[in-house]
């Protein structure tokens, strides 16, 4: 494999207001050489990462944040940062434009931070959300789901020298469907032979941690 090569062009504009809010948007163009996907091997009989040509990747990103004390809430922020992006690269199988295979057409993460200083306390609850990932397999497209996942954790420091958290994540307990599409031969024959939809629970789970220096 030969590392990928890349060129990018990033313009990007910010607006501070009196608040403390601060949102700033970013949009960027890509020019991708060796890119690395998945490409057939040993005479097309297998598939396995590899360098398929040049591509191209482009997108636009927003970032804001915001105190929250005009709620009453001065030790509070909300953070939002959203991204679109899209991409094009020439698949090794059937010769047709398409996504590159990590492109996650879109992502969205919003993040509600509230201190109390009085108590030591800090609590932080994180929401993400990306769009499904595909996977170009050599006979088989395998569609990863777009999942919508919550952590929290409240942290203290009431303990000399110690800082304690105790969290949860997976909050949402989704299912995890993926979707296995397998054609007859491989996908350059365009003919669909059997769909797989597998099930898997991501269930959620608590998480306790104490930190301090020795």
């Amino acid at each position: 494999l030969s590392p990928s090569a890349r060129w990018r062009v990033e313009a990007a504009a910010d607006q501070r207001f009196e608040s403390g809010a601060v949102v700033t948007v970013t949009g960027f163009h890509e020019w991708i050489s060796d890119v690395i996907d998945r490409a057939p091997v040993f005479g097309g009989q297998f598939d396995a990462p590899a360098n398929i040509g040049d591509g191209r990747r482009y997108g636009g990103r927003l970032e804001a944040s915001t105190p929250l004390s005009f709620l009453g809430a001065p030790n509070a922020r909300i953070d939002l940062t959203a991204a679109l992006e899209d991409s094009k690269v020439t698949d090794p199988v059937t010769d047709e434009i398409r996504r590159l295979g990590d492109n996650q057409r879109y992502s969205i993460s919003a993040q509600y931070r509230h201190s109390f200083p009085d108590q030591k306390l800090n609590l932080n609850i994180r929401l993400d959300r990306a769009a499904d990932v595909y996977v170009y397999r050599l006979n088989q497209i395998e569609i990863e789901p777009a999942l919508t996942e919550i952590y929290a954790f409240v942290e203290t420091t009431r303990l000399k020298g110690f800082v304690i958290r105790v969290g949860a994540d997976y909050i949402f307990d989704e299912e995890d469907d993926r979707r296995f599409i397998n054609f007859a031969g491989d996908r350059g024959t365009g003919i669909i032979d059997n769909i797989i939809d597998r099930r898997k629970r991501q269930g959620a789970f608590l998480n306790f941690q104490i930190r301090t220096n020795f």
